[in-house]
């Protein structure tokens, strides 16, 4: 009993020594002034040079790759929005099984499409009456443990579903073919938000990402922009920065990995990453709408660096951030999947301050909205950390 209270007591301190600071309308970089910023990072053609919009007279119908081009070209400019286009999406799906969640059930599909077969994890909650549907960005592929987590988590408030991902980028002969394969993932999402809209009538989008996942989202939302609510947790931009900071175990085997293969060094891997890679939060991320962004990071994480978290925020235009006492794992005491995996005798560790979080941004663009007990506990330290803003 004393060990419980203790834990709940440490919770509640946790949790109550976050602070969060909101987006202030005017604090976005403008439009202009976003695109010049990714043309010249990327070392791109100058923008004069863009090719303009298509007479919206000569669209149809029944020109899916046109309608597609022309709301790429409005939100990136043609030069960059064309390599997230696509002229077809799925032409066909199966449902290919169903089994209970907590709150309904979780429904399988497999997607038919030009760029291979698209895996969707769909968990309906039949109780709901929303028709908005939060995507959860896998983390790193695999066996989906958080993701299928935190889908759950969500899903008594809001329909949920994974978009899978296939292992490719952890190959080390794809090295070369990675900035393919982060486009065709894009494009695949895309293609799963064709199939909710037209299949199951689904009409508002969101998206949860945690760490390598909310690298994905930062991506992602700045391409389309059906994902109206974004949550991005753990993240940060700049991907040749992360793999040359980063202590985190699983990226350093890969990039000994991509070293081996290649007979060169970590320095050459950071170069072309940096060089070869335009589809990561370092180009994309000033293409958010900062109002409809939440960013969650850890002060202390090195495995993707505070630093490139804050990268990632300025980028956005400074959205609503949240600012968590731990570092990239201890994150995790945030969050009620701490009871899953943290040794025995830490199982009831109750807080669940990142869900709930998350929870009151979706509530905020697509729901009524309610009671968080978080946002009154943070509430005064919060006030004493704006005065010094």
């Amino acid at each position: 009993m004393q060990k419980k209270i203790f834990f709940i007591f440490i919770s509640f301190l946790l949790c109550t020594a976050c602070v969060t600071v909101p987006y202030r309308e005017g604090s976005a970089v403008p439009d202009s002034a976003k695109l010049r910023n990714v043309i010249n990072i990327r070392g791109a053609k100058e923008l004069a040079k863009l090719a303009p919009p298509p007479d919206l007279s000569t669209r149809s119908a029944e020109s899916p790759c046109e309608e597609d081009r022309f709301n790429r070209i409005l939100k990136l400019g043609y030069e960059f929005g064309s390599l997230y286009s696509y002229c077809n999406s799925y032409y066909d799906y199966q449902l290919l099984k169903k089994y209970p969640s907590d709150f309904g059930q979780v429904e399988r599909y497999r997607l038919a499409s030009t760029f291979g077969s698209i895996w969707i994890d769909y968990y309906r909650n039949p109780t709901l009456k929303n028709r908005s549907v939060i995507l959860i960005f896998p983390v790193l592929g695999g066996n989906y443990h958080i993701e299928h987590f935190f889908a759950n988590a969500l899903n008594h408030r809001y329909d949920t579903a994974i978009v899978h991902r296939n292992n490719e980028f952890k190959d080390p002969r794809n090295f070369s073919n990675l900035e393919q394969i982060f486009r065709e993932s894009i494009i695949k999402d895309r293609i799963a938000l064709d199939f909710f809209q037209r299949e199951l009538e689904i009409v508002n989008f969101g998206t949860f990402g945690i760490s390598r996942g909310a690298i994905n989202v930062a991506s992602t939302a700045a391409v389309d922009e059906r994902l109206q609510r974004n949550v991005l947790v753990l993240g940060g931009s700049d991907l040749s920065s992360i793999i040359a900071e980063s202590d985190q175990k699983g990226l350093a085997r890969f990039v000994d990995k991509v070293v081996k293969h290649h007979n060169k060094s970590k320095k050459w891997v950071v170069d072309e990453v940096k060089k070869k890679i335009f589809t990561e939060p370092k180009h994309l991320a000033p293409f958010l709408e900062p109002k409809n962004t939440l960013l969650i990071l850890g002060i202390f994480d090195s495995t993707v660096p505070f630093a490139n978290g804050l990268t990632l925020r300025e980028l956005a235009g400074k959205p609503e951030t949240i600012y968590l006492l731990s570092d990239h794992y201890l994150g995790l005491l945030y969050t009620q999947i701490a009871q899953f995996i943290l040794p025995f005798g830490l199982t009831i560790f109750p807080c669940d301050y990142v869900e709930s979080m998350s929870l009151d941004f979706y509530d905020q663009g697509f729901g009524d909205g309610g009671f968080n007990i978080y946002r009154i506990l943070t509430a005064p330290l919060n006030y004493i950390f704006r005065l010094f803003l």
